[in-house]
């Protein structure tokens, strides 16, 4: 249970003549209730500090019937114990900052940073309007940004502000470090293997390649930061159907091998099964006080890789819609 009840700062509050909708990384909670607003002005008085006894008290809902709603949107959960994010004097933890970077996170990869011709890389594969070619060039790229992340976490290992940290890399490590391989011995149904190995990658690509390990490098926060834009978990909205890129890749018009597929769907999966998206707060929560200057350095951080990202996908449509892939391992064979 918990005292002093924490409304995550990314839930959105909507209200009708009798029911609250609450809204989270895409996913929409309805209740049918009497008195919507009565509810609403509950929920706002959540805010980590005020004791839930104060809360019950002060509300003209009934206890147990505003208890049992706020113990089931505990339960999900949409409500935190503010107790264990908040300082009691008033500066700022590591887990608060996380919580409140995640309402920016979701606010900010719904703004498309290029929006010429309203192209979405993933609507145009899940619709099956993307070239095949595009397609092999988007699995080259992910395979590229993939087989990094090992060196990536072995740089966070290495630099790790200290052993809990460390260990909670380590330990991050041992899940991930296999992936890169799988999803690279999957593309070699498809891909020459010499050709992977050797491929250029595109400009995009080669922007994230360097800030992951410069990140992992410099600072524990910062690739945390990084792995909150990268990783998923069950809480997630289920993918669009227009924007399931597996779906689109299995339409009769492309002729891509199963086995790709197969383990590039397995590896999305397999991140939001394991409810990877949680794991930077277990880095965050070991800053115990975190100041104003460094926060902002994260805040921007993260809108950084956001766009990174969306340029990143830009590229990859805007590159193989006009080259074939082929042209990525003209550099390395062009001296023998």
């Amino acid at each position: 249970m918990f005292d002093y009840p924490l409304l995550k700062y990314a839930v959105n509050i909507e209200t009708t003549l009798d029911e609250i909708k609450l809204s989270y990384r895409g996913r929409i909670y309805k209740y049918n209730v009497g008195t919507p607003l009565e509810y609403r002005k509950a929920l706002e008085n959540c805010n980590g500090r005020n004791l839930l006894s104060s809360i019950l008290k002060s509300s003209s809902i009934s206890a147990s019937k505003l208890e049992e709603f706020l113990q089931n949107l505990f339960e999900i959960p949409l409500i935190l114990n503010g107790k264990e994010i908040l300082r009691d004097d008033l500066l700022m933890s590591g887990k608060e900052l996380f919580w409140k970077l995640e309402k920016f996170l979701i606010e900010w990869k719904k703004i498309q940073l290029i929006d010429k011709n309203n192209i979405n890389l993933d609507r145009e594969i899940g619709s099956g309007r993307a070239t095949e070619n595009i397609i092999k060039g988007f699995c080259l790229e992910l395979c590229h940004l993939l087989r990094n992340v090992p060196d990536e976490l072995s740089l966070a290992v290495a630099n790790a502000k200290n052993d809990r940290i460390r260990l909670h890399y380590m330990s991050f490590y041992d899940e991930e470090n296999k992936h890169g391989e799988i999803i690279f011995n999957a593309l070699k149904k498809w891909i020459n293997k010499e050709d992977i190995l050797h491929a250029t990658p595109l400009p995009g690509t080669t922007g994230l390649l360097n800030t992951y390990r410069y990140w992992a490098s410099k600072d524990s926060l910062l690739y945390a930061v990084a792995l909150m834009r990268d990783e998923s978990c069950a809480l997630d909205a289920d993918i669009k159907e227009e924007e399931d890129i597996y779906k689109g890749m299995r339409l009769p018009n492309y002729n891509i091998p199963k086995q790709v597929i197969k383990v590039y769907e397995w590896h999305t999966n397999l991140d939001r099964n394991n409810n990877h998206g949680f794991f930077p707060e277990l880095i965050f929560s070991e800053y115990g006080y975190i100041d104003q200057e460094y926060a902002r350095r994260l805040i921007s951080a993260l809108k950084q890789i956001i766009e990174l990202h969306q340029l990143f996908r830009w590229n990859v449509y805007n590159y193989y819609s006009q080259h074939a892939v082929e042209t990525r391992f003209e550099a390395y064979k062009s001296i023998f």
